[in-house]
């Protein structure tokens, strides 16, 4: 149950960086109802996500197989969507990235995916 309630925890950040990225991602769209305390699954949810859970005996078990595919969707999907983002910034100095990113309010989900992926800023924008 503990692993159940860390990738939620982990889908509800990643969701909400998402959001500040992209408010019409496809992926938002598999979840409604989302704060801190949880989320519920749409229909589109069981129907992309449903089957990986088939091989599961265990509702914990099926949950945590679909659940985990998502987040990982949704981890990558905050990639592609902050390399869309740094790419407009191209040619700025590092300084000049920070100041940018601070003005839109993204610095913290800036710094948290760098670091998460291990890689300078100026590595991630080319």
């Amino acid at each position: 149950m503990d692993d159940y309630e860390a990738v939620v925890r982990l889908i509800i950040d990643e969701y909400h960086s998402l959001q500040k990225l992209n408010l019409s991602h496809d992926l938002l769209g598999y979840l409604k109802d989302v704060d801190m305390g949880g989320f519920t699954r749409t229909d589109d949810f069981g129907k992309k996500y449903g089957h990986l859970g088939d091989g599961h005996k265990t509702a914990v078990g099926k949950a945590n197989a679909m659940l985990a595919s998502y987040y990982i969707d949704l981890e990558d999907g905050v990639t592609i969507e902050l390399k869309k983002l740094l790419k407009k910034e191209k040619g700025k100095s590092e300084e000049e990235l920070w100041k940018s990113m601070e003005e839109k309010g993204l610095v913290g989900l800036v710094r948290t995916h760098l670091t998460h992926n291990r890689v300078p800023l100026e590595s991630f924008v080319k």
